[in-house]
């Protein structure tokens, strides 16, 4: 049996899937009979595009690379469904704390090259993971930039400089018998029990993730021995870690 098409619009009577996309800075729509026949036409229209971009003469983009970075992680990277939430909300922030309100970002598109991007790289404090990270943003800023004509390949001759590792702290650091005497004391010491009293608790004596804990409902506590089921990561209840399903 066949499926049933999958439509979000309907005009004058027929159902359509409407695909929006941004290019040049300017939304259009593109309607097909199913989604991939509008995916289809969108991608015919943008090669033809390019080529046109290629052959006739046009006006460079003036616009910062912050202003175009903006519209790229509202218009597609928030949007897109390649990536998890979750690395969507760490290239976002990678971006936030490292390029947005800096030199690199003020400077119009017309201006950067490949050895100001280099540039920029060497002079970040960041470390070894977090340049990595940034530089898979910046991958995905570039080929965006060139498949809308904003912009050419200002990326693929820029090396990721060594960064020193952040020291990590030798074994696990736990809280002193002091210091879970004044958390237990300011616990006792109020007038009804705090609302976290047993999150707290918990967390202590389990050793369950954050995430498992405020995932963990009372159901999971069953014989005596606590269940850990899912956890609670950025607004949604998951699955725990890879191999981290235990009691």
């Amino acid at each position: 049996m066949a499926r049933p098409r999958k439509t979000n619009t309907t005009i004058n009577g027929h159902e359509y899937y409407r695909l929006r996309k941004t290019i040049d800075g300017v939304q259009k729509n593109f309607y097909g009979k199913s989604k991939g026949d509008a995916e289809n036409k969108y991608k015919v229209y943008l090669e033809q595009h390019i080529r046109d971009s290629r052959t006739s003469p046009s006006q460079p983009d003036t616009r910062t690379f912050g202003e175009l970075s903006r519209i790229y992680i509202t218009d597609t990277l928030k949007v897109s469904q390649r990536y998890a939430r979750g690395t969507v909300t760490a290239y976002v922030g990678k971006y936030e704390n490292y390029v947005k309100g800096t030199w690199f970002d003020k400077l119009k598109m017309t201006d950067i090259t490949p050895a100001l991007v280099q540039k920029f790289y060497n002079e970040l404090d960041i470390s070894q993971s977090g340049i990595k990270e940034l530089n898979k943003f910046m991958f995905g800023l570039c080929k965006w930039m060139q498949l809308n004509g904003y912009s050419g390949d200002w990326l693929s001759a820029v090396e990721i400089p060594k960064k020193e590792q952040a020291k990590r702290h030798e074994g696990i650091i736990i809280w002193e018998d002091e210091e879970l005497a004044l958390i237990f004391n300011a616990l006792n010491s109020q007038k009804k029990q705090h609302r976290q009293e047993f999150l707290i608790y918990l967390l202590l004596y389990s050793g369950v993730r954050i995430s498992e804990a405020l995932g963990m409902k009372y159901t999971d506590i069953r014989d005596g021995i606590i269940h850990v089921d899912r956890q609670y990561y950025l607004g949604e209840l998951k699955e725990p870690k890879w191999g981290s399903k235990r009691q």
